[in-house]
């Protein structure tokens, strides 16, 4: 029984450390699609660094 609570745990762990990962690249991929707004952003993409 014990080692079915520590499996149920780190599967538990692994699908909440995945779905963090998801949602990181998700928004990391969001960020990269949207027009710079800032100075230096529309610096980069002009020089074509962004």
């Amino acid at each position: 029984v014990e080692n079915l609570r520590r499996e149920n745990a780190l599967v538990k762990s692994m699908w909440y450390d995945m779905n963090q990962r998801l949602l990181s690249n998700t928004v990391i991929l969001q960020r990269r699609s949207e027009a710079p707004k800032g100075w230096l952003g529309k610096q980069r993409a002009a020089v074509g660094g962004g």
